[in-house]
């Protein structure tokens, strides 16, 4: 009974949550660079999970968020993506804040990426097609090849094309011949 209350009091708060309030002028961005400055953040409003934390990531670069279970990776990125807002600091994308950018253009611009990742019951090119639905079918093999997820043989290209029976893993199980075996269709 406790981890039903627990979850019934988990969607009151989502239910109640105060709905972000983001501009809807859209911003040109001259680079796409993130900072964070200072930036603290609690999910209940009491306890902070992170404490003035600070960050840049330049234009073209990777970065990984690297640290032990509970320690503020998701949160961060979360942040960054404009899930919620920050309790204090500031984060900006291309030298705005975020608060001030529609989240539409923060959407073009960062996406989070769970880590527990699952195909829906769709074509794999129909999965790489929702992040941005009007992609062309070549826009969306430029996508598969910069994700690693090159088709390596005609089972893969025909999964590009069918409906999987059922959602699978990203990343698929490594076969005897260690190349990624084919994704179920």
């Amino acid at each position: 009974m406790a981890v039903l209350g627990t979850n019934v009091e988990e969607i009151s708060q989502l239910l109640n949550a105060e709905e972000l309030n983001h501009k809807e002028t859209p911003i040109k961005l001259e680079d796409t660079g993130i900072s964070l400055r200072s930036v603290s953040f609690s999910y209940d409003g009491t306890t902070e999970v992170l404490h003035d934390v600070n960050l840049a990531i330049h234009p073209g670069t990777m970065t990984a968020l690297v640290g032990p279970s509970g320690s503020g990776k998701s949160t961060v990125a979360k942040l960054i993506a404009g899930y919620w807002d920050v309790t204090s600091g500031s984060i900006t994308l291309g030298g705005h804040e975020l608060k001030d950018m529609p989240l539409s253009e923060i959407a073009d611009q960062i996406s989070y990426v769970s880590q527990d990742n699952y195909l829906f019951n769709r074509s794999i090119r129909e999965n790489i097609r929702m992040g941005r639905p009007s992609a062309t079918d070549a826009e969306v093999e430029q996508a598969a090849n910069k994700a690693a997820a090159t088709p390596l043989s005609a089972s893969w290209i025909m999964a590009m094309i069918r409906l999987s029976a059922a959602p699978v893993p990203i990343f698929p199980a490594v076969s005897a011949s260690g190349l990624p075996s084919p994704a179920p269709c």
